[in-house]
């Protein structure tokens, strides 16, 4: 199933903002004082208030080869939650390696380096790697929803 569209609910539409689009850089596509919305490669990722909101959890796939790259481009933006004294946690059975923070909602936002998709990258991380190789992926509860990068 390709989804091509997120919606996520925020009891704080502006500090979302900033966040998506200060500190990790998303392009603002749509913002009215009921919701903002940001392009996450083919995805558009749309955020709605609400007066009480329950966090999430969502992926976005990187570069296979750039989760050291992102862990210290992240650290120098945002808390990294860790396994123990783990930052980066190795997927063993998925052959994926993830870095895991919380957003102005705390939701829980993961990046994830999937070896098998060979979308390696020679690019320095930054900013647009979430414009050109990412794929968002919901996570809540057993459901699992793939979104078109």
């Amino acid at each position: 199933m390709k989804i091509q569209e997120l919606t996520l609910y925020t009891t704080n539409i502006e500090s979302q903002s900033e966040f998506y689009s200060q500190v990790l850089g998303l392009k603002i596509v749509k913002k009215s004082p009921k919701i903002i919305s940001f392009q996450v490669g083919k995805t558009l990722l749309h955020f709605k208030f609400k007066k009480t909101a329950t966090p999430y959890h969502f992926a976005i796939n990187i570069p296979a080869n750039k989760e050291e790259e992102a862990l210290h481009w992240l650290k120098s933006r945002r808390s990294i939650l860790k396994d123990g004294q783990d930052e980066i946690i190795d997927f063993r059975a998925w052959n994926a390696k993830a870095i895991y923070f919380y957003d102005q909602d705390l939701n829980i936002v993961e990046l994830i380096a999937r070896k098998n998709l060979k979308n390696d990258s020679s690019l320095k991380f930054g900013r647009s790697n979430f414009w050109k190789y990412p794929k968002l992926e919901f996570l809540q509860g057993i459901l699992k929803m793939y979104l078109v990068s």
